[in-house]
Parts: structure tokens; C-alpha cells; sequence
């Protein structure tokens, strides 16, 4: 079993555990490496991977799907409100009850009224304007927490990318060493 030198060691955790990663761990008491110590860090790449990566993809997709319904929503209430602007009183429309179902509807544009529902079970009413605000905030801050969430994933990507090579590095140096050591 060959000890890593001090040097390579900090190479090493440099490399695992830079400032800017999400996990706060620190190797401050250990003093060398062994091969197999690396091999272990190399076999926790897929735990970091599950930990970090996946609940990050999962955040992306589900900010993904929100963002067309905010779209779709504000849309219509401009839609509603531009009627209310040219003095229509009524919209007839046609809604969605279920798969392959419509149904008729009469909407009262004059009101200046739309309901929203939030989720939950939470339904409010809200004017046009102010649900025109709303909806522009949470779309902003959607499309913001997309952004975040893919900037952490590159991050989390070029990490592990990161680890996998210096410990492969470490483990070929080490093995050029004893080879070295063998003549």
C-alpha cells in the first residue's frame, strides 16, 4: 500500500472539495492518501451524483413545465383585459372539463375580474391588473430559478467531472511510482 505525498494529497482535495462546492467537508487532520482512500472518494462520485444531481433535474423539469402554464395564463388575462379596453362585454368561449370534454362558456369582460388559482386549493380573485403582476412576477422569478438551477447543475456536472480526473491522476501516479520503485 503506497502513501501519497503531501503535495498530491492537497491536489486531491482541492480537486474534491473546491470553495465554491455544495458539500462542506474537510480533510484537514489527514496527512497522506493511500490508493485505496482514492479508490473509496472515486466509488462516492455516483453517491454525489444521486444526492445532488438528480433532486436539481428533477427542480430544472418541474420549473420547466410551470413556466408555459404562467405563460398561457398571462396571456389570457392581457387577452381579457384587451377586451375590456375595446368595450366588449362578453366572450364566448369554449373550456376544458376533461380529456376530450368542452364545454361552452359566457365570460363577462366589463367585470375587469379574473380568478387565479394558486394551488392548494387556493383559488383568489384578483383585477386584471393586478393579475397581470402577478403573473409577470412569478414568470421573472420562474424563468430566474430555471436559470439558477441550470448554472448549479453545470456546476455539480463539471465537478464530478473534475473529481473523476484528478483522482485518476492521483491513482496513474501512483502507479508510475512504484513502477519507478520496482527498478
Amino acid at each position: 500500500m503506497r502513501l501519497l505525498t503531501d503535495v498530491s494529497i492537497t491536489f486531491f482535495v482541492l480537486a474534491l472539495f473546491p470553495s465554491t462546492c455544495f458539500f462542506s467537508f474537510r480533510i484537514a487532520s489527514l496527512r497522506c492518501v493511500t490508493t485505496e482512500q482514492c479508490c473509496l472518494y472515486y466509488s462516492c462520485i455516483p453517491l454525489l451524483t444521486t444526492a445532488f444531481l438528480q433532486p436539481n433535474v428533477r427542480i430544472a423539469k418541474l420549473i420547466q413545465s410551470k413556466i408555459p402554464e404562467i405563460e398561457k395564463s398571462l396571456k389570457l388575462v392581457t387577452f381579457l383585459k384587451a377586451k375590456e379596453a375595446a368595450s366588449e362585454t362578453t366572450l364566448t368561449t369554449r373550456y376544458n372539463l376533461a380529456d376530450m370534454l368542452y364545454s361552452k362558456a359566457s365570460i363577462d369582460c366589463a367585470s375587469g375580474i379574473v380568478n387565479l388559482w394558486l394551488g392548494a386549493n387556493v383559488m383568489l380573485e384578483y383585477t386584471y391588473d393586478e393579475a397581470i403582476d402577478l403573473l409577470s412576477t412569478k414568470l421573472t422569478k420562474a424563468n430566474k430559478d430555471l436559470e439558477d438551477t441550470t448554472e448549479d447543475l453545470a456546476l455539480i456536472r463539471n465537478q464530478i467531472i473534475t473529481s473523476e480526473v484528478n483522482i485518476s491522476r492521483i491513482y496513474n501516479w501512483d502507479v508510475k511510482k512504484k513502477r519507478e520503485d520496482r527498478k
